[in-house]
């Protein structure tokens, strides 16, 4: 483990974070961690690029199941659709930013974090979380 960093236990919507993952590779963390540290105005911290928007890409499995249901392929289900679970992603970051990031927000911090992910996704309704004035 990193020094001064502390897994943070955050429910994010499965779909969100797979998406986020697509977008970011294994540096989904990071980008977190980025808005965090941007959020409270540390030295050199940047709000993580938001890519365009578009639709998301539809897995490989899902298509391939939909249309062996939809050829009535013996066994073959209609496949579930996305959204509405949640999942806990630990999320290392450092401690102190974890601290006063929710002295800010309060309990709702985690929900700025799952808020800052759907806005990089483009989700409607999503709106970047407030940053506030600093110091």
């Amino acid at each position: 483990m990193m020094m001064g960093m502390q897994p943070q236990p955050l429910r994010i919507p499965g779909g969100d974070w797979r998406e986020f993952r697509e977008i970011h590779g294994r540096k989904a963390p990071e980008a977190v961690r980025q808005f965090i540290a941007w959020s409270l105005h540390r030295p050199g911290a940047e709000l993580p690029a938001r890519p365009p928007a578009g639709a998301p890409p539809v897995p490989d499995e899902v298509i391939s199941a939909f249309v062996a249901w939809y050829l009535r392929q013996p066994g073959a289900e209609l496949p579930r659709r996305p959204g509405g679970e949640t999942q806990a992603q630990l999320i290392r970051i450092p401690g102190e930013d974890w601290r006063e990031f929710r002295e800010i927000h309060g309990r709702k911090a985690p929900e700025a974090v799952r808020q800052f992910i759907a806005w990089s996704l483009h989700r409607p309704g999503a709106e970047l979380p407030a940053r506030p004035a600093e110091g």
